[in-house]
C-alpha cells in the first residue's frame, strides 16, 4: 500500500515515553497509511525493543531502526533519505501526536494536495497536563489553504507544527551536522523558501513535554551546548546568503531571523562574565557583517535594540534583574 505520511522518531533514552507514543500512533484509523522509523541513535536503555515489539504487531508501519550515536541530526538523515510516504514529519521519542489529530491529518492528505501542512501543537508536562498553547494570532487563518505569502505573521514556524510534502524535503534537504542539538531548525528552514502553498488546520497533532533540565530548549541545556546553537545558525544563515532574490514570504523570513534571534538569547543567558558579554557583542557585530538583512531583522526584538543601543552595557542589570528562563 503506498504511504501517504512518513513519520520519523528520534529515538535515544526514551523508554519512558516512547510507547506511550507509539500508542497513539498505533490507535490511528488511518494507520496502514503511515510508515513510522524508530530510529535508535544508538542508546542504553530499551528504546530499540520496545520499537520492535510495535513493529511486530504492526508490520508495514513500524519500522525499527539501530545506528550508532550520531545525534538528533543524523536520525533525520536516515529518514528523509529513506521515507516513501507522500509527506513526512519528524517526532521527537520523548513527545506525541495525538490520535484524533493524526486522523484528521491523514483525511485532509487523502484528499489534498500542498506544499506543507501547519497543525496546533500543545507543550505539557511529564504527566501530559497542559503548561502552553498554540500560539492565538493562526485563529484569523481558519481551516483554509493559502499561498505562503498571504500569511502575514511573525511567526516562527516550528518542526512541531510542520508536515512537509516528502519531494519538497528530499529535494533540498542538507545532510545535518552530527552530534549537534538544534537542527530541527535547519530541517524546517531548508525547503521553506520553496514552499508555496500552505493549509492551516485547527487541531491539536503535536505534543512536546517540557520542565526537565536534560531538554535541549532548558537553559541549563542551552548554555552547555551554545556552541551548537552557533553552528546550526550559522549554517542556515549561509543557506539565506545563497539566495540572490530575498524575497521570502513573513513565515520564511521570520525562521531565518528567529534562529539568529535564539542564538543571541542563548548567550545573554550565560553566566555573567566580562568574556561572554564580548562575546555576545561579538557575535552581533558578526551577524551584521556577514548578514546585513538579517541583523537590520533584529530590531524587531526590545532586547535586541536595548542592547544595541547601550552598546552592550544593558547586559549587566540585564543578567541581574531578569528571569533567565524568561529570556529565553
Amino acid at each position: 500500500m503506498e504511504k501517504l505520511l512518513t513519520i520519523s522518531v528520534a529515538a535515544y533514552n526514551v523508554e519512558k515515553f516512547l510507547r506511550d507514543g507509539l500508542e497513539e500512533i498505533a490507535a490511528c484509523k488511518n494507520r496502514d497509511l503511515l510508515e513510522v522509523f524508530i530510529v535508535d541513535d544508538g542508546g542504553p536503555d530499551h528504546s530499540l525493543e520496545i520499537a520492535k515489539e510495535f513493529a511486530d504487531k504492526y508490520p508495514g508501519v513500524f519500522y525499527p531502526i539501530h545506528k550508532e550515536n550520531g545525534g538528533y541530526g543524523t536520525t533525520v538523515n536516515y529518514s528523509v533519505e529513506h521515507a516513501t510516504g507522500k509527506y513526512f514529519r519528524l517526532l521527537d521519542g520523548d513527545d506525541y501526536l495525538s490520535t484524533d489529530g493524526l486522523d484528521q491529518l491523514t483525511d485532509f492528505l487523502k484528499e489534498n494536495t500542498v506544499d506543507m501542512i501547519i497543525t496546533k501543537y500543545k507543550r505539557v508536562g511529564e504527566d501530559g497536563g497542559e503548561v502552553y498553547n498554540f500560539p492565538k494570532d493562526w485563529g484569523q487563518y481558519g481551516n483554509k489553504i493559502y499561498k505562503i505569502k498571504e500569511l502575514k505573521t511573525d511567526y516562527a514556524i516550528g518542526m512541531w507544527e510542520t508536515s512537509f510534502r516528502t519531494e519538497l524535503v528530499k529535494k533540498h534537504h542538507r545532510e545535518l551536522p552530527k552530534h549537534t542539538l538544534y537542527t530541527d531548525q535547519l530541517f524546517v528552514g531548508y525547503p521553506l523558501p520553496y514552499v508555496e502553498t500552505v493549509a492551516i488546520q485547527p487541531y491539536y497533532l503535536y505534543h512536546y513535554r517540557v520542565g526537565r533540565d536534560e531538554q535541549s530548549i532548558s537553559v541549563k541545556s542551552r548554555s552547555k551546548h551554545y556552541q551548537e546553537q552557533l553552528t546550526d545558525t550559522k549554517l542556515l544563515l549561509d543557506y539565506y546568503n545563497e539566495f540572490s532574490d530575498k524575497d521570502f514570504s513573513p513565515l520564511c523570513m521570520t525562521r531565518f531571523y528567529s534562529t539568529y534571534l535564539n542564538s543571541f538569547k542563548t548567550l545573554l543567558v550565560r553566566d555573567a562574565s566580562r568574556k561572554n558579554r564580548k562575546e555576545l557583542k561579538n557575535y552581533d557585530k558578526e551577524i551584521k557583517n556577514n548578514y546585513p538583512l538579517i541583523w537590520q531583522e533584529g530590531t524587531r526584538s526590545r532586547l535586541v535594540r536595548l542592547m544595541r543601543k547601550t552598546n552592550f552595557l544593558a547586559y549587566w542589570p540585564v543578567k541581574l534583574f531578569c528571569d533567565q528562563s524568561k529570556i529565553v
